[in-house]
């Protein structure tokens, strides 16, 4: 997937992704167009909204980033970055609702996988 001119998300075929891959643009006329909500709901990819926070998790005593609070289509939710590392359900909760009261919208209690497409 990448970003369209006018803040719609292309949906490539694989065939476009490998010319892409070379430096050929796509015809945004051979494939279908799809909004960021959309986009953020197939892969988790929190470059599709706006990152309003991130959990830290430790993995063998080393912190990484566990997951991101993204903000679409006007509410928050979570998108985990390692589902192997998983952060606790109860630490996503406290810090999402945190993140509500502080921007003033709602925080959706499910997780996304952030997962290549």
């Amino acid at each position: 997937m990448s970003i369209h001119r006018k803040n719609r998300v292309c949906l490539l075929e694989r065939w476009e992704v490998e010319e892409l891959r070379r430096d050929i643009k796509p015809n945004c006329r051979n494939h279908r167009h799809i909004s960021k909500a959309e986009a953020f709901e197939l892969s988790g990819n929190p470059r599709y909204g706006k990152i309003v926070g991130l959990l830290q998790t430790r993995d063998a005593a080393k912190p990484m980033v566990g997951g991101y609070f993204v903000e679409i289509a006007g509410r928050i939710e979570f998108t985990i970055t390692n589902p192997r590392s998983e952060p606790p359900s109860d630490l996503i909760r406290a810090e999402g609702l945190r993140l509500e009261k502080r921007h003033g919208i709602p925080f959706i209690e499910r997780k996304v996988i952030l997962r290549e497409i």
